[in-house]
């Protein structure tokens, strides 16, 4: 079983950068995502089905889920008869 962290509100991430005098745009840039795209998930969490997106709201804990990689999925082959 996975270990499920606590899910985090935007309010709530934005106030921990305040509390540790990070920015947001540092934070992003230290994690090679675009410091635009980091705001804007920020601003809309629930739009972050896939990709980059999605990886920044699993790394900040917005949303459960796993950051993987096309060749992550286990898809078995099956024979068509």
């Amino acid at each position: 079983m996975e270990n499920l962290a606590k899910l985090r509100t935007p309010d709530e991430i934005r106030a921990e950068f305040d509390a540790l005098g990070l920015s947001i745009a540092a934070w992003a840039r230290s994690h090679h995502f675009s410091v635009p795209l980091v705001y804007r998930v920020l601003a809309n969490p629930d739009a972050c089905c896939r990709g980059q997106s999605h990886k920044i709201a699993v790394r900040l804990g917005l949303k459960p889920g796993r950051v993987g990689t096309l060749e992550d999925l286990s898809f078995e082959k099956r024979e068509v008869s």
